[in-house]
């Protein structure tokens, strides 16, 4: 369900700054591995809209 509502918006970031499909795919993969490892840690709080958060690890990955 992740992939399904929150993938587009990366898509859609990583194609309008010169991305291809697979390079979405690839920063999107990479963004829920980031969100995954924040997740285990114990003192992780989300304070903010999941949306925001995945767009902005994802826009750093790509930035990068």
């Amino acid at each position: 369900s992740i992939y399904k509502k929150h993938y587009p918006v990366i898509a859609r970031m990583v194609l309008n700054n010169n991305g291809t499909e697979q390079e979405a795919k690839d920063v999107f993969q990479e963004t829920v591995l980031v969100l995954y490892h924040h997740v285990k840690q114990s003192q992780f709080t989300l304070s903010c809209a999941l949306q925001t958060y995945l767009y902005s690890v994802a826009r750093r990955l790509w930035l990068k």
